[in-house]
């Protein structure tokens, strides 16, 4: 704009002199000295302006750029009384984003934050509404690691292993903590046994009536264990800090209560609370560990928190140097959390190869109750009626509970290319276990993508990878996901057939693997629940699923799942089969290789009237155990063109033969040699393809599940594989 008037500018005032000239000398008004006086005056006056537009446009475009584009600068340094320039940088995210929101005018804004170690006493939070792009991003090629806790050192050496640091806070102030850090390790809060579970002999629930029937009633839990188990419990008196503490597993569920009373004489212990519902009854041999308390520390790599004295213990490891190990306890819950609401949205924000390391969870004075998939327990980041929020190249470590929920109202939110190590709880939360009310609260739309997602769990042991709920339209793929200690990717939370929001999610290209690790049953390396139209299953590789007592399925279609597309996957080494149905309708399973299930391949537990699901084209593989099992003779389904092979234990299909199953269930199944490479050492890739073609099995690129991208990052997700042998070793695989 401003050239374009600078040339009108110029071309006017030459034509204005051409033309005085001429006309001057035309009219012979004028001699030649006075001609010449004129263009003088004439040439002062066309510098005059061409200096004053410049002035005007020089002027014009240094506010343009001020205002387009603002840099707020942090550094471990900084102080939050400092402007947020080069020169005086801030400390704190609350601060750089605070002035980022003051600024209203203008483009995006930058808050570039310096390399080094940001040690946090509170996270940061917006609830107003943002009226320009804001990107908090590394300002160097090193990741800067906002520390949600307080680093530990003095320590104190009482023997060999033992060692001890004093924490004045603790004493003096309301501060607690469940969990401790050494070296990047989340040590072992002190528990007995040291590995495995104690088992419950008997136990009986005594419930008050409140009179009110809107109030959930009072009960008390007393539980009976083994004398030689209970042993330890004598010397400690419960209740002194909401300690000791007992951590209950039944099924698919993990409760964690504060003991009350302990029995000395009659090996029980009792716990209060509200009435515990009939899905998670314990009963007679359901699984426990007792801890928390200083006489169950007695193992390597255990901690305990005196907080009578302020004083806490470790015992470390033998490699240990505790003179320069780097100790933290956790001060913070949360690191960022953006609240708006219907209509007020907070938006636009990313983040940008950031580092969020170490948050706290504590379990409540109440209780933390049984709730499938941990899906009432928070998140280290949330988004709250959020849209085109992004994480990209940032690591979540250490954390307390899940370490990202993108709740209801969100929308177009982005998480990529992130690495989630070591959580409390799981990965990635999406939607609200709580209906929405109105189509304007459904998170929809959201990238879950090209993400690590390693280590679960740690606390609350029903965390999931990535956990969608009431919400819609999301994409969940290339990940890879392991070492959880329950489902790997859910989807849907609506049981039975009633409808569900959670429709259109596409699940697809990941790599799912080293799940369960025999602590938890009823679980899948995908999991689904409810009606709702739109989900696809497809391209994705899941392997060593394993389950305490049962239900370790690769892929497992729950309660009401319907009009699911399942296509593509590779599914292999589960103990309780590759695929299993529950119930629901309608569902398409189509070319998939399903292999090596180690009590069995296949399930379908429940047989309706209507179409469960039609069963083409596949290829299933096995072993060991039974081919199928369930109502496969009896549920209304189409099932046709399935290649079926052994290369251990006879194929029988729920307790028919092979011929029995071609003469009354499937007339065009195969029981031939698919022709693989060496399925048996995980290549499932084909030496011929004669025997696919004879079902019309379209052979698919299983490499391209899982995290793509540097061939650095790509090893960083083959690391995961390393626990194979450890896990094997831990659930007899």
């Amino acid at each position: 704009m401003m050239n374009k008037s600078l040339g009108n500018q110029l071309r006017f005032h030459t034509n204005y002199r051409n033309l005085s000239f001429r006309t001057l000398r035309e009219e012979s008004i004028l001699d030649f000295s006075s001609l010449r006086s004129l263009e003088m005056t004439i040439r002062r006056d066309i510098i005059y302006n061409c200096q004053k537009i410049l002035c005007v446009a020089i002027a014009a475009i240094a506010a343009i750029v001020a205002t387009a584009q603002s840099h707020i600068y942090m550094s471990p340094q900084g102080s939050d009384s400092n402007s947020g320039s080069p020169e005086a940088p801030l400390f704190s995210l609350q601060k750089a984003l605070d002035k980022a929101i003051s600024t209203t005018a203008g483009d995006t804004a930058y808050i570039e934050v310096a390399a080094g170690d940001y040690y946090l006493t509170s996270g940061a939070c917006i609830t107003t509404p943002t009226t320009r792009p804001i990107v908090v991003r590394a300002a160097g090629p090193e990741k800067p690691r906002f520390i949600g806790g307080h680093r530990i050192t003095d320590w104190q050496q009482l023997n060999n292993s033992l060692y001890s640091a004093y924490i004045p806070e603790a004493v003096w102030g309301d501060y607690t903590f469940e969990q401790f850090f050494v070296n990047g390790r989340r040590a072992t809060l002190a528990r007995t046994p040291n590995k495995g579970f104690y088992r419950i002999k008997s136990i009986k629930e005594s419930v008050t009536d409140n009179g009110n029937s809107t109030k959930e009633s009072f009960a008390t839990m007393r539980i009976e264990g083994d004398s030689a188990h209970l042993a330890i419990l004598k010397d400690v008196w419960a209740g002194e800090n909401g300690q000791p503490k007992v951590s209950l597993y039944h099924k698919w569920n993990n409760a964690k209560m504060h003991i009350d009373i302990i029995n000395k004489d009659s090996n029980t212990f009792n716990i209060a609370g509200r009435k515990w519902g009939d899905h998670y009854m314990l009963q007679s041999g359901s699984r426990y560990f007792l801890y928390d308390f200083r006489q169950a520390l007695d193992s390597v790599g255990e901690w305990y928190m005196d907080y009578t004295n302020g004083r806490l213990y470790y015992i470390r490891l033998p490699y240990e140097d505790m003179s320069n190990a780097q100790c933290i306890v956790p001060t913070i819950k949360q690191f960022i959390n953006l609240t708006g609401h219907p209509g007020r949205e907070i938006e636009n924000i990313s983040f940008e190869n950031i580092c969020f390391i170490v948050s706290k969870f504590n379990v409540p004075r109440a209780g933390l109750y049984p709730f499938q998939a941990a899906a009432d327990i928070g998140a280290a980041i949330e988004l709250h009626y959020a849209k085109n929020i992004s994480l990209t190249g940032c690591e979540i470590e250490h954390c307390g509970t899940y370490a990202i929920w993108i709740d209801r109202g969100s929308s177009n939110c982005k998480v990529q290319g992130c690495y989630i190590g070591d959580a409390g709880a799981g990965g990635i939360k999406i939607g609200s276990p709580v209906a929405p009310d109105d189509t304007a609260s459904v998170a929809r739309g959201n990238i879950i993508d090209n993400n690590i997602i390693r280590g679960g769990g740690r606390e609350i042991a029903t965390g999931v990878g990535v956990h969608i709920m009431h919400a819609a339209d999301n994409r969940v793929t290339h990940n890879d996901i392991s070492d959880l200690r329950y489902t790997g990717i859910s989807v849907g939370w609506r049981w039975g057939y009633g409808a569900s929001v959670a429709a259109g999610n596409i699940i697809a290209h990941n790599h799912i693997h080293h799940i369960g690790w025999g602590e938890l049953s009823d679980m899948g390396g995908i999991y689904t629940l409810g009606a709702a139209t739109g989900n696809c299953i497809t391209g994705n590789v899941i392997h060593d699923i394993a389950a305490d007592s049962y239900g370790a399925w690769g892929i497992y279609t729950d309660e009401g799942s319907s009009y699911i597309e399942i296509s593509n996957n590779l599914v292999y080494r589960c103990n309780d089969g590759a695929f299993h149905q529950h119930y629901g309708k309608e569902n398409r399973v189509e070319n998939n290789i399903f292999a090596f299930g180690k009590n069995y391949q296949l399930q379908l537990t429940k047989a309706e009237e209507h179409s469960s699901f039609t069963f083409k084209h596949n290829i299933i593989l096995q072993n060991s155990g039974r081919t199928a099992t369930g109502k496969w003779f009896t549920a209304n389904m189409e099932i046709a063109d399935n290649i079926y092979w052994s290369y251990g234990d006879t194929l029988s299909f729920c307790g028919k033969s092979s011929k029995e199953w071609e003469q009354l269930r499937e007339k065009s199944a195969r029981f031939i040699n698919p022709q693989m490479k060496n399925p048996l050492a995980d290549d499932f890739s084909f030496k011929k393809k004669r025997a696919a073609r004879k079902i019309g099995f379209k052979p698919f690129d299983y490499s391209k599940a899982g995290v793509y991208g540097s061939e650095q990052w790509r090893k960083r997700a083959q690391e995961g594989n390393a626990v194979h042998n450890e896990f094997i070793e831990a659930t007899g695989m």
